[in-house]
């Protein structure tokens, strides 16, 4: 048991691990733009933010306008956003 417990322990710093998961949720609702095709993960921008993402779905090609949906955990969901 001794072995297998340090690798258990979090070693994060839960400051820190609190602040990311406020920072993701503030983008909830948030349109940006897809840096990379998410298939389904990827990188986006909002506005000046880059930030690792999750489609939900479908595969979004690169340069395409999308919205964030939600945030599950740690990942960022968003949904390309329709033309029309």
């Amino acid at each position: 048991m001794k072995m297998i417990g340090p690798a258990l322990t979090h070693k994060g710093n839960l400051k820190n691990d609190i602040e990311a998961l406020e920072a993701a949720h503030s983008l909830e609702g948030q349109e940006g733009v897809a840096l990379t095709t998410l298939r389904p993960s990827g990188t986006a921008r909002f506005g000046e933010r880059r930030v690792d993402v999750v489609a939900d779905g479908e595969i979004v090609e690169k340069d395409t306008r999308i919205k964030v949906v939600g945030v599950r955990g740690n990942q960022v969901v968003v949904r390309a956003m329709r033309v029309g």
